[in-house]
């Protein structure tokens, strides 16, 4: 029965969007690529972190009346990731456009198509939030959890390294990952030599892994620590190039440079995410019986993402009011 009532709710939810969009004009809102690269994206960072049997598990404590009570914390972590991964990958497509779009700024109509397509990644990500994991999240929080985190169980799951290396499904997850920004990029038909930047590179590998080297050791969540590195150094980047541009707005000549370093920053430091520290910390949250491990790292994982797409909006109005 509780089946039952979850599946009539999933099927209410996914009415009320597809009357919006018929009602709307569907045909605006649908792109094929924008949609297959935010499920592709999601699908491998999910089984790179989790696994087949973690997201069966997951799934089982959703539908179950009585989940096993070891479960339940797990489940929750990875309900919750799923809510950022579905955000990272739209965003992430969002940055991926804009970068597309900034260096085709000489063809009107291909300013309108990247645009666009960069909003539709994003607006898939937020429809896919609401649609299942947010409501799955908040279901299983439901359940009682007889391992909260701390406890015994915990410490015992933990023993070991804070990197967990990838198993065979995890090595196919991330290569999938790469498979996915390349295509999402416009390879083999984009020089992919657009999305390089030294000054941008140098801000992320060097504030990045400064911050991990300083804070990591022991058996604690080391992807965590990474995903915290790599959002302070993109938005270092970011603000930088953003206080660039406003000193050259004046000359239309000098304001590419500032922009590229505060996009590309962002860029970067969302791909680190993605293809290292996302995977690491969800095989360490995996072993995990209590779950809910560092509520800060929650808070860069998936507050970085989100401001980055306000400061790239913001960076792409301000270029684009110059034009």
């Amino acid at each position: 029965m509780k089946q039952f009532i979850i599946g009539v709710k999933l099927l209410i939810i996914i009415a009320i969007f597809s009357t919006a969009f018929m009602l709307a004009g569907v045909s605006d809102f649908f792109d094929w690529i924008s949609l297959l690269f935010v499920l592709g994206i999601t699908f491998f960072l999910t089984i790179s972190g989790f696994g087949i049997s973690g997201i069966a598990v997951s799934c089982k404590v959703l539908f179950s009346v009585d989940p096993e009570p070891d479960t339940v914390g797990r489940a929750k972590e990875f309900w919750l990731s799923l809510i950022r991964n579905f955000l990272a990958a739209g965003i992430l497509g969002t940055l991926i456009g804009f970068i597309l779009l900034l260096a085709n700024m000489d063809d009107p109509k291909r300013v309108d198509q990247y645009i666009s397509i960069s909003y539709l990644t994003v607006l898939y990500g937020f429809i896919f939030v609401v649609i299942f994991p947010l409501p799955a999240y908040f279901r299983v929080s439901d359940h009682r959890n007889e391992n909260p985190p701390g406890s015994v169980s915990d410490a015992k799951a933990s023993s070991g390294t804070g990197f967990t290396f990838p198993g065979s499904i995890g090595l196919i997850g991330q290569l999938g990952l790469l498979a996915v920004l390349f295509l999402g990029a416009g390879f083999p038909e984009t020089d992919l030599t657009i999305f390089f930047n030294l000054p941008s590179l140098l801000v992320i590998l060097g504030g990045g892994l400064a911050f991990f080297l300083f804070v990591s050791g022991g058996r604690r969540d080391q992807g965590g620590y990474l995903t915290m590195g790599l959002a302070l150094s993109g938005l270092i980047g970011a603000i930088a190039g953003i206080l660039q541009f406003f000193k050259y707005s004046s000359q239309l000549s000098k304001i590419g440079p500032p922009a590229a370093l505060a996009m590309l920053s962002m860029l970067y430091a969302l791909i680190g995410m993605v293809l290292i520290a996302f995977p690491f910390s969800d095989r360490f949250r995996s072993r995990l019986q209590g779950g809910g491990q560092s509520t800060v790292v929650r808070f860069f994982e998936i507050g970085f993402p989100l401001l980055a797409l306000i400061f790239s909006t913001i960076i792409l109005l301000m270029i684009l009011s110059k034009f």
